[in-house]
């Protein structure tokens, strides 16, 4: 839900989550470029989750999020909790960072603010000025994360959510229409002009 590379979620310790505010950040070895470096605001599903997640594990501040963090490991239990909840479902943990670009593609959103959320350079922006000419303060920056993505995450996503609150079993179950969708998440990275040859769509973290 927030498209993070599966590097940056299995790195994540708990200091760098603050709930309070709904921050994430993503610094140090995890990053893959200077772009990727960033403090993101979390849509308001993932912050019930990490917040359950966080009463559960009673965590230190260097714990990681991830009780399983390690890359093996991840995947094993991954694909254990995948095929219990939905048995055949082809779709690997790398995938899921695509479903935020598809859906924001799909719902022909502004592509700007979403790359730079994502940890990438804006597709329409040269290298020169990106590095050497565009500087955002920090409050500008969360206030065009919380108001041009994270608000529209929490509108698509708010169905969900009511269910995570009501639900016993912490589980949100798919209606047929949305398990059929399911299909966008296992096709794969998009490629071509109007996908920019990168790996394309709600999360992966």
């Amino acid at each position: 839900m927030c498209s993070l590379r599966l590097s940056e979620v299995r790195k994540l310790q708990w200091a760098d989550v603050d709930l309070d505010h709904g921050l994430v950040r993503i610094t140090g070895r995890e990053v893959k470029t200077v772009h990727s470096d960033r403090t993101i605001p979390i849509p308001a599903l993932v912050r019930d989750i990490l917040s359950e997640a966080k009463r559960r594990q009673d965590p230190s501040l260097t714990d990681p999020v991830l009780v399983t963090n390690k890359r093996a490991s991840y995947w094993k239990a991954f694909t254990r909790y995948r095929d219990k909840w939905r048995p055949g479902l082809n779709v690997e943990p790398n995938g899921l960072r695509r479903v935020l670009r598809s859906e924001w593609f799909k719902r022909r959103w502004h592509a700007d603010s979403l790359a730079v959320y994502r940890g990438h350079k804006p597709p329409n922006t040269s290298v020169v000025d990106w590095n050497h000419y565009i500087i955002f303060d920090p409050d500008s920056l969360q206030k065009m994360f919380r108001e041009e993505v994270v608000a529209r995450i929490d509108r698509v996503l708010e169905p969900y959510r009511e269910r995570w609150i009501n639900s016993t079993s912490n589980v949100v179950e798919l209606s047929q229409a949305e398990k059929a969708a399911q299909s966008l998440v296992q096709k794969g990275p998009e490629k071509g002009p109007l996908a920019g040859g990168e790996d394309c769509l709600s999360a992966e973290g």
